[in-house]
């Protein structure tokens, strides 16, 4: 190779790991900004996580709101009826529309 065929390839690679340098800065910042948004998830599981390892202090705040605000209770029950049947409406149509899914990519196009 010639002397300035090798320079030229050098200046290329200069140019190629600075801008690897920007993207990977500029990733960083991203993921960040993402991570802080989505750190909820962390909270909401460790709630879940705790529901599931005490059932009777959900019973009780059950209880405690029954006795405190029967009315809201009732809707409150109500409103969460509908939402645990729509996500099984939703999850039933899912697990459908994947299957079908499945089966049409294994299906050979005649």
């Amino acid at each position: 190779m010639t002397r300035t065929r090798l320079i030229a390839l050098e200046q290329q690679r200069a140019r190629l790991i600075g801008r690897a340098r920007v993207e990977r800065e500029q990733f960083g910042t991203h993921l960040a900004r993402i991570e802080t948004s989505l750190s909820w998830v962390d909270v909401v599981r460790k709630g879940v996580h705790e529901a599931r390892n005490h059932p009777l202090l959900i019973a009780l705040a059950i209880v405690v709101v029954l006795v405190i605000r029967p009315r809201n209770a009732t809707n409150l029950a109500i409103s969460a009826l509908s939402l645990w049947r729509l996500y099984h409406r939703a999850r039933r149509i899912w697990t459908l529309a994947s299957a079908l899914a499945s089966a049409a990519r294994e299906t050979p196009a005649t």
